[in-house]
């Protein structure tokens, strides 16, 4: 008897190894899991981190407009009515006496920029580019009655945006 319980067990039993299998299989399926949530968290943000970047680029364009503008033309509070007015168009005239467009088209998705002016002695001029791509929403509301306020709101992807400028130079 002695020495049957002296001897060592070197097998591993079947339980033994599907108990371990199993386990295996739960670490690895939760350790893959991760890497897959992680790898979409990272699309995720990366997305809203260049569509946050786009909105930045696009509002810079129009701001600097903006700050050399003199009057909003378009659209223009009706002070009797006492309505804000928005719209997804927006015209301003500078200091120069060039007239800037900004509007949103729907079909295309783009935010495009014409300005139109007046060389001397010539018929007028119109310089058309597209400011911004892929919007989804983009619309500026003029914000008080001596229209020199204008709110802009824009939607691309998962990103929105809320800007006001003030003209300081009406």
């Amino acid at each position: 008897m002695l020495s049957h319980v002296n001897k060592r067990r070197t097998a591993i039993t079947l339980v033994e190894l599907l108990i371990a299998i199993s386990l295996l299989g739960v670490v690895g399926t939760l350790t893959v899991r991760w890497f897959i949530m992680n790898s979409q968290y990272q699309k995720r943000l990366t997305l809203q981190s260049d569509c946050d970047n786009l909105i930045r680029n696009t509002l810079w364009d129009i701001h600097k407009d903006l700050k050399t503008a003199k009057v909003i033309l378009y659209p223009r509070n009706n002070t009797k009515m006492n309505k804000l007015i928005s719209d997804t168009k927006l015209v301003i005239r500078n200091f120069s006496g060039d007239i800037v467009c900004y509007y949103y088209k729907k079909e295309t998705k783009e935010v495009i920029r014409e300005e139109y002016f007046i060389p001397t002695g010539n018929q007028p001029s119109n310089n058309s580019r597209v400011v911004g791509k892929n919007f989804d929403c983009v619309i500026f509301t003029n914000r008080n009655e001596t229209n020199n306020l204008v709110g802009i709101y824009m939607e691309l992807g998962p990103s929105v945006m809320m800007d006001s400028v003030f003209l300081m130079n009406s």
